[in-house]
């Protein structure tokens, strides 16, 4: 989203405003791109838009570990076959569920009302079938064992239903508005360079395994999966080095001691294999590790800049202070350039 931003006016420290755009001061775009709201506030953005086109939906699934070993091949098909993927690790029963996306001209596919607005309305079939029977296994208290074999009736079938199905949908209509205590489930969101992905897929698997057998615990919602194109208009873009792809953990109960744990080793594993943490979506993964995962000479860019737009720290909150550490410190006088 932050890569289509093509003109920001924000209010700086001082009180001036300032405005960063393709045509004035465009130097400034990569990092205005990322800024947190630690350049200034805000108050107008422009955006690059897209054209309404349909999107045609198809479904395969296949074994995870076959998958894994012709990554390269399936990732070629991919990128021959779709113009956008989405997928899905069903660890549980060994089963990647892969959506290919294709564009649609949406006067020639429209997509048809039925389908488009079950498709519109899938997240909140999921908080409201599967997360509730999800939920409903940990209040029986079941052991890690009996929740699998009860996860995995429930989701064969929907499997099954979906593998070799086609529809075309209107991508607009997808967006759902959460209250804010929803949804009640919690993400793990890190990013890995694409060379890496089917390395760190097996250890998280060896990872489930050994919390489940040593802790009891199981992770009965899918691993969502995340393909993300090669990205340099952003600074602290999480690729801007190479194409990345998401293991994205989901848990049904984030106030679960065990899933904290769980947390916390999968982001000890997650930096061997080249991992990023999603500075939103992580919890305390961020603050731990996120400016030692990201591009270094960039965070040095970025914080340089940000230091030059806000010399007193006025936007710089608790939050970011902690998040960038040791990074913030002993950089020494900025000669200011605005």
């Amino acid at each position: 989203m932050s890569s289509f931003v093509v003109g920001v006016k924000l209010v700086k420290s001082d009180g001036e405003l300032f405005e960063i755009s393709e045509k004035q001061n465009a130097q400034y775009l990569p990092a205005i791109r990322s800024h947190f709201g630690l350049f200034g506030v805000v108050c107008e953005v422009t955006l690059r838009v897209w054209p309404v086109r349909s999107l045609l939906f198809t479904y395969e699934t296949q074994n995870i570990e076959s998958f894994l070993n012709d990554f390269d091949g399936q990732m070629t098909k991919l990128r021959s076959n779709s113009d956008q993927a989405f997928a899905l690790l069903f660890q549980n029963v060994d089963t990647i569920l892969i959506q290919h996306r294709k564009f649609q001209d949406v006067k020639k596919f429209p997509p048809h009302p039925l389908t488009n607005s079950l498709e519109s309305k899938a997240i909140n079939l999921f908080t409201s079938l599967v997360l509730p029977a999800t939920q409903a296994f940990a209040g029986l208290n079941l052991s890690a064992h009996h929740a699998e074999a009860l996860s995995n009736f429930l989701v064969k079938g929907p499997l099954d239903a979906l593998r070799g199905s086609a529809f075309t949908i209107n991508p607009n209509d997808r967006g759902i508005l959460y209250a804010e205590d929803d949804p009640d489930f919690e993400f793990h969101d890190w990013a890995f360079p694409e060379a890496n992905w089917p390395g760190m897929v097996r250890a998280y698997r060896e990872l489930l395994t050994r919390f489940r057998k040593e802790h009891d615990f199981l992770i009965t919602l899918p691993t969502i999966v995340y393909f993300i194109k090669k990205d340099e208009n952003s600074l602290l873009s999480r690729s801007r080095h190479s194409n990345m792809v998401v293991v994205d953990p989901e848990h049904h109960n984030p106030r679960d001691a065990k899933w904290k744990q769980f947390r916390r080793a999968f982001g000890e594993l997650a930096i061997q294999h080249g991992g990023i943490p999603h500075i939103n979506k992580t919890v305390e993964a961020a603050l731990l590790w996120y400016a030692k995962a990201c591009d270094q000479d960039a965070l040095r860019e970025y914080l340089d800049l940000r230091r030059q737009f806000d010399p007193k720290d006025m936007f710089l909150n608790d939050f970011f202070r902690q998040l960038f550490g040791d990074h913030l410190q002993g950089k020494g006088p900025v000669q200011s350039v605005l």
